[in-house]
């Protein structure tokens, strides 16, 4: 007969886990799994480098060409100092751009304030050097100011050695101070207005120490035209100025000074630009003999009521912003020792004089067989300011 089925008996292997056990493993599991995904999802994030920035420093520069002056010089002169971005972290030297600024302007225009269409040394540098338009530099924006407005960075004797100061004090301090390339090939001397001139004349004389100069918007004048300046063609100017020195005359000479600086004083005070820049012009290219109270030649006076011109003066007046071509006859060779001459002039400067001038001297070099560049552009004397120094200055003695 069929026995009756059996039952299967239980498995012996398979066991049933507690169910704190299944539980716990869930929760490991779900915890890895949150673990990768959250790895996979979010990668660690590292910032991207910072761009490389350089350094911008004030320094009081020793002045003993200025010690000698008539009116009163400090011992030292400010000035601002830019180092590139890997000065710092290097041994290496570096070539230097001395920039000088122009009549009445400070140092801080081109560091802090940033008149000049919202330039600043410093930041402007940065991005240059940053986007490997320029080369690494250092720059020195030295003071050019004096009490009557601007020392037009010549040799005189009531401002003191300016020129001396720029191309002696100056450049060993800065020599002695920063890690330069100490020599004339590695050095350039530019300045605007004012100071254009300053570098122009600077450079000439002294190619022992700059190679390469760049003057935008400089002071020259073509024979004759320095006479149609306000500063002397103004009948109102001349009245002011004429006022003032008959006054020093009548006055013993430490009254004079006192009362010289007070009206420079006053008239920068008032923003009175054509009647400070007469003084400062006289007194560096025009200053009195010795002892004379006026303190400085005019080349106007009266007598009674007649206005007379004085011929010999005027000489004295025109061999400052002028007479190029007796500054080429003597300086030839000199010039054609420099790397590097640009002039660089706005065709609509408000001071129709200077293109003029510009031009005037670029023909001369010209003929004279001196290599060099007049870049002209459409615009005036300072309103293109910030383009012309990032644009085209900067660049050009990069490359020199």
């Amino acid at each position: 007969p069929e026995r009756p089925p059996t039952k299967d008996p239980p498995d012996p292997v398979r066991k049933v886990q507690p169910m704190k056990c299944r539980i716990a493993g869930l929760v490991a599991l779900a915890a890895a799994a949150t673990v990768a995904l959250v790895g996979a999802q979010e990668p660690r994030v590292t910032a991207p480098p910072q761009p490389a920035t350089g350094i911008l420093k004030y320094v009081d520069v020793p002045a003993p060409a200025l010690k000698k002056s008539l009116l009163p010089q400090p011992d030292t002169e400010r000035a601002a100092v830019y180092l590139p971005p890997s000065y710092d972290g290097s041994q290496r030297r570096f070539p230097v751009v001395y920039y000088l600024p122009g009549f009445g302007d400070q140092i801080l225009l081109y560091t802090e304030v940033r008149l000049y269409q919202g330039f600043a040394l410093k930041e402007s540098l940065d991005r240059l050097i940053g986007q490997g338009r320029i080369t690494e530099m250092i720059v020195v924006i030295p003071n050019g100011l004096t009490p009557l407005g601007g020392s037009f960075y010549v040799n005189s004797p009531l401002n003191g050695a300016w020129e001396d100061f720029i191309s002696t004090d100056l450049v060993r301090y800065v020599d002695q101070n920063f890690r330069t390339l100490a020599g004339p090939a590695s050095r350039a001397l530019a300045g605007h207005s004012m100071g254009g001139f300053g570098a122009l004349n600077i450079a000439m004389r002294h190619p022992d120490v700059f190679a390469a100069v760049y003057a935008l918007a400089p002071g020259l004048a073509a024979p004759g035209d320095l006479r149609t300046h306000p500063s002397f063609a103004d009948a109102s100017v001349r009245g002011q100025v004429i006022a003032l020195l008959d006054a020093l005359r009548a006055q013993d000479m430490c009254r004079a000074e006192v009362t010289l600086l007070s009206q420079a004083s006053y008239l920068n005070g008032v923003f009175d630009t054509y009647p400070l820049f007469a003084l400062a012009y006289g007194a560096a290219f025009a200053p009195a003999q010795t002892g004379d109270s006026r303190l400085i030649e005019y080349p106007y006076h009266r007598v009674g009521t007649e206005l007379v011109f004085d011929e010999l003066v005027w000489d004295r007046y025109e061999r400052g912003f002028g007479d190029w071509d007796e500054k080429v006859r003597q300086h030839l060779a000199n010039l054609k020792e420099l790397a590097s001459i640009t002039i660089d002039v706005g065709e609509r400067d408000e001071h129709g004089w200077i293109p003029r001038g510009c031009r005037y001297l670029s023909q001369l070099l010209r003929a004279n067989g001196v290599a060099h560049e007049l870049v002209v552009f459409s615009g005036g004397h300072q309103d293109m300011l910030r383009e012309r120094l990032e644009e085209h200055m900067f660049p050009t003695l990069s490359r020199v």
